[in-house]
């Protein structure tokens, strides 16, 4: 089948949706189907996609244009001369805007329920076959939401491709040091619960062993009391692949999150062997792991003191520490691997909800819901889940 799949963020952007929607491609490919991928393209013509180019996959811009009706018509050419099948839509105004103008099966896939991300599910949500949830508190919402049946909000859990080949034949954390590390990834980020690192951070400011390493956006800079601390490194915002390999040579990978969706790190850190902390917070986390097994899942409302504890433990009973890293992968291995997600998606292919015998010839728009260097006024409708109408496309 000819699978379009539709983002948000150029393909290589290493957030969320980007990495989700490159997993899944892979694991479709994997599967025989023939890919197109179509989202912005990136600024930085240095940043040009070699994934793209690397899996022989053809892209269509979808820019981040105030010209609607020509990035509809324009998308819409390219699914009919393409013969696309089957669109899997991931937070991308333009191709939810041709919902009812294509005879492809169209997917959407939430990857968050609020601000805008949120609302956009609901533009042309009649003639969506399926919305695809990422976590059961997102299925429960999105129940709640849209005005579409049940049957048509399935929950398919995220997978990811093996990281840890690209490490083959690098140091795991076992043979680098004798006490803890430790990675986060969220930065000082209030929704990725960066407050409670940093509460979390006071209490080893002067342990020697146990070491951190902190990366993501820092709005106001490293907090100048943890910048003497021998313990603790913050890296900000770096590529990928060494955040990756962070998390490989780490023990314990944190995530306080308050709000997720089925997040992206936390299953790329069991792929990796690297033992989750994580939140009861809303998202995915307190189903993918199993506390006290795989991982350990400390309550928001007192997350500073059961982690403080949990990694106390952990540090004075090393075989259990290595036995849960063990089994964190075995978790990754048996239920959160991007063949897996590939598998649950194609079953979707074959089971349309929509009558596409005479697609519609017009249909209502929507402006962008998401801008690059967004003014405030924009950054405000985000939050608030405010999309502005574009007007009335007619199909020449």
């Amino acid at each position: 089948m000819n699978i379009l799949i539709a983002s948000s963020a150029p393909p290589e952007n290493g957030g969320g949706i980007s990495t989700y929607c490159k997993n899944i491609a892979t694991g479709l490919l994997g599967l025989g189907h023939n890919i197109h991928y179509a989202s912005p393209l990136n600024d930085d013509s240095s940043l040009k996609s070699s994934w793209l180019s690397n899996f022989q996959i053809p892209h269509k811009e979808t820019a981040f244009s105030k010209n609607m009706q020509q990035e509809v018509t324009s998308l819409l050419s390219y699914t009919i001369d393409n013969h696309v099948d089957v669109i899997i839509n991931n937070d991308n105004a333009v191709a939810q805007n041709i919902a009812p103008l294509v005879s492809a099966v169209f997917i959407s896939v939430c990857h968050l329920d609020s601000t805008t991300i949120g609302t956009m599910l609901k533009h042309n949500s009649e003639w969506t076959d399926y919305v695809v949830a990422i976590s059961s508190d997102m299925q429960l919402n999105l129940l709640k939401k849209l005005t579409i049946p049940p049957h048509r909000i399935p929950l398919i859990y995220n997978g990811i491709e093996d990281t840890k080949q690209q490490f083959n034949g690098s140091n795991s954390s076992e043979l680098i040091h004798n006490g803890l590390k430790v990675v986060y990834g969220g930065g000082l980020i209030p929704r990725k619960g960066g407050d409670l690192i940093c509460k979390l951070l006071d209490k080893h400011v002067n342990d020697e062993n146990t070491q951190f390493e902190i990366f993501g956006h820092l709005p106001n800079g490293v907090p100048t009391r943890f910048l003497n601390s021998p313990s603790i490194r913050f890296y900000g915002t770096k590529p990928k692949e060494e955040f990756l390999k962070a998390i490989y040579e780490s023990d314990i990978f944190l995530l306080p999150s308050r709000a997720e969706g089925c997040p992206m790190a936390l299953l790329e850190a069991i792929s990796l062997n690297c033992l989750p902390i994580t939140s009861d917070g809303i998202g995915a986390m307190r189903w993918i792991v199993s506390h006290a097994k795989n991982g350990y899942v400390c309550r928001l409302r007192n997350w500073v003191e059961e982690c403080a504890k949990t990694l106390t433990f952990l540090g004075q009973n090393r075989h259990i520490l290595n036995q849960g890293k063990l089994d964190a992968r075995l978790n990754y291995e048996k239920n959160f691997t991007n063949e897996i997600t590939a598998k649950r998606l194609d079953e979707l292919f074959h089971r349309p909800t929509i009558n596409r015998d005479k697609p519609r010839r017009a249909a209502s728009l929507i402006h962008w819901h998401r801008w690059p260097n967004s003014c405030l006024k924009r950054r405000a409708f985000f939050k608030l889940g405010i999309i502005e109408k574009y007007g009335l496309f007619k199909d020449a």
